[in-house]
């Protein structure tokens, strides 16, 4: 049995929230059914949830790609862009990956 890198659980996981999403407006709007509909609404919003748990250490990793991108010496003026546009666009999505972690750390109130 092969196991399923982070990613890969990433992207099956977001399939099933947004089919579960469609599905839950399906039953509330074109077909009466709000016990149904409300039930999936669920579903969706605790994958979502479980979605961001596994963002956990996205913030680490894009940190260790700075670093590494930091480590190397360009060679040339198209080098040296390329570099500031790979620290620019990890900085921020480590920015990003920090404030989900904040974010799903104070709605399981770990944080107050």
């Amino acid at each position: 049995m092969e196991i399923v890198p982070t990613e890969g659980k990433d992207k099956i996981l977001k399939l099933t929230q947004f089919s579960s999403r469609c599905l839950s407006d399906v039953h509330r709007k074109f077909l009466g059914d709000e016990e149904t509909g409300k039930s999936l609404e669920g579903l969706w919003k605790a994958i979502l949830d479980a979605r961001n748990f596994l963002w956990w250490g996205k913030s680490f990793n894009e940190l260790q790609t700075i670093k590494a991108t930091l480590k190397g010496t360009p060679k040339t003026g198209s080098d040296e862009l390329i570099r500031t546009f790979t620290l620019s666009c990890r900085f921020f999505f480590m920015c990003r990956w920090i404030i989900e972690n904040i974010k799903i750390l104070g709605k399981f109130k770990f944080l107050r």
